[in-house]
């Protein structure tokens, strides 16, 4: 194997990103989701 990749939430709390960069990980991509709560009746 050549490389590794993986996703993570960039808003998560617990400071996941930083953890993969500082293990060499590079963001190549990035997504954004939107959400929108749902009115139910």
């Amino acid at each position: 194997m050549t490389e590794s990749g993986l996703g993570v939430d960039t808003h998560n709390l617990d400071g996941a990103l930083r953890v993969y960069e500082s293990c060499g990980f590079v963001a190549v991509q990035r997504h954004c989701i939107y959400r929108k709560p749902l009115l139910l009746d």
